[in-house]
């Protein structure tokens, strides 16, 4: 693996049982999916579509569930323990069904500053179900310690700075 920061669990015949990420470690990976892969500004999670998941008596899987395996899989991509989605823009082409596995491959395309823009493809076999593009932050800190009163003053003097300039 290209990080140096994942682990790996041994099992007692040495072999592996998953990946321990620096960012979503106490991700549900039922629902959300599991990381099969990762390296630097890649990540591959599997998603096995279980009977919870279904939406209507058709068997209609709910798209809330790719939408979180993709998101994941984006955030797995970049590895940083205070990264977050602050925007996505996606697209779902066909529904899934109970028993299949949805695999996303996720792959980081442009870094602009503290921002990354991440592509994710899911794919059932070689049909492609799924695909959207992720903003991701990578915070300083851990977005919930960050007080709202931090925010003001920094944007203040973001303000200031600006208003200085324009003088």
């Amino acid at each position: 693996m290209a990080d140096q920061d994942l682990e790996f669990e041994e099992l007692e015949d040495g072999e592996h049982s998953g990946l321990v990420l620096d960012t979503h470690k106490k991700i549900n990976d039922r629902f959300s999916g599991y990381v099969h892969s990762v390296e630097e500004g890649y990540a591959e999670i599997y998603l096995d579509i279980i009977d919870e998941m279904v939406a209507d008596e058709l068997g209609l899987v709910h798209g809330g569930f790719l939408f979180s395996s993709a998101s994941f899989a984006a955030v797995a991509a970049i590895n940083k323990p205070n990264a977050i989605v602050i925007g996505a823009q996606v697209h779902f082409f066909t529904p899934v069904r109970v028993d299949e596995t949805v695999i996303f491959e996720a792959h980081s395309r442009h870094k602009i500053g503290k921002k990354r823009i991440v592509e994710v493809v899911g794919r059932v076999g070689d049909i492609k179900v799924f695909s959207g593009n992720f903003s991701i932050a990578v915070m300083d800190q851990h977005i919930l310690s960050i007080r709202l009163e931090e925010v003001k003053v920094q944007k203040k003097r973001d303000d200031d700075k600006t208003k200085d300039k324009s003088e």
